[in-house]
């Protein structure tokens, strides 16, 4: 069994992980009834949607790393965003809106967890860097949480 990597229960669309204190919350009786596997912003919209026009419970999910369990309820529609992993790097990023100038960033898919974003950081150089330096995207040290 794989009970115990946490890369393999990310990858299971019910499965869940650091729920409450370890052995003292039962999150079995709190899955999903129905689930999306999410692919593109289109199952998104479409997901969202019918959970609108039917009054269903909808909660989202990418890895299940959820202290508080809110990824999961019972009797709901979960949107699974675990295989939205798309990491875009930006020279110079601008908000909509803002005149201010524009800085280095990442804009990553709801399915993304550190273990992608870390690597893909260090294999790109910083913009306008000359002394090799590469770029960092600064989060947690576990790296199978989403971003």
């Amino acid at each position: 069994a794989h009970y115990d990597d946490e890369f393999w229960l990310a990858d299971q669309m019910n499965g869940y992980q650091h729920t409450g204190l370890y052995g003292t919350w039962n999150i079995s009786n709190q899955l999903s009834a129905f689930s999306v596997r999410a692919d593109s912003e289109a199952d998104i919209q479409a997901t969202v949607a019918f959970a609108a026009e039917h009054n269903l419970r909808l909660v989202v999910k990418n890895t299940g790393h959820d202290w508080f369990g809110r990824s999961a309820g019972a009797g709901s529609l979960l949107l699974w965003t675990h295989n939205l992993k798309s990491v875009h790097f930006h020279d110079e990023f601008t908000p909509v809106g803002s005149t201010d100038p524009g800085v280095p960033a990442v804009t990553v898919g709801a399915g993304v967890q550190f273990a992608d974003v870390y690597p893909a950081a260090n294999d790109r150089p910083y913009p306008g860097d000359f002394y090799g330096r590469r770029s960092l995207v600064v989060g947690g040290t576990c790296d199978s949480v989403g971003v």
